[in-house]
């Protein structure tokens, strides 16, 4: 029998591309929700962290809510319950539940990431491919490449 501890991650072969999960908590605000959620869901599997199948659960939770709520505006504005001008204080519950959703994304993949940085002799340094997606996304008008609808679920 052997010992084990229930947060221990199981590093992957690119346990050398795991970097703090602030990084992809920062990608949420400075870049956009799909790019953090999915940096998310890559750092978890190159950490091994335990709680995988959670995050991805919490992922999918969100994914759904932000695309309840803009199909629920969406229809409330078509119905004439709401008004064009209520529109960006609508999407700022829909921020809300995202950075809800992040943040227990990122308390779980913290938990594990601390004993992952324990046992490994070095993490990645995450600002490094944090910059680059913030310039690169500068760069592109996601809003005129993608249906407003999904612009507005991954924003």
């Amino acid at each position: 029998m052997t010992y084990t501890i229930p947060d221990e991650p199981t590093p992957s072969t690119l346990a050398k591309l795991a970097v703090r999960p602030m990084w992809p908590l920062f990608a949420l605000m400075f870049v956009n929700t799909g790019v953090s959620w999915l940096w998310f869901i890559a750092n978890s599997f190159f950490q091994g962290s335990p709680y995988l199948k959670k995050e991805v659960a919490w992922i999918a939770l969100g994914l759904a809510g932000s695309c309840l709520g803009v199909f629920a505006i969406a229809t409330a504005l078509s119905q004439g319950f709401i008004d064009e001008s209520m529109i960006p204080y609508l999407l700022i519950i829909l921020t809300v539940w995202k950075l809800g959703i992040s943040y227990k994304i990122f308390v779980l993949q913290n938990n594990s990431f601390e004993l992952f940085e324990y046992f490994q002799e070095s993490v990645s340094n995450g600002a490094i491919p944090f910059i680059a997606m913030v310039i690169i996304f500068q760069q592109i008008s996601l809003y005129q490449l993608l249906p407003s609808y999904i612009y507005l679920v991954l924003r």
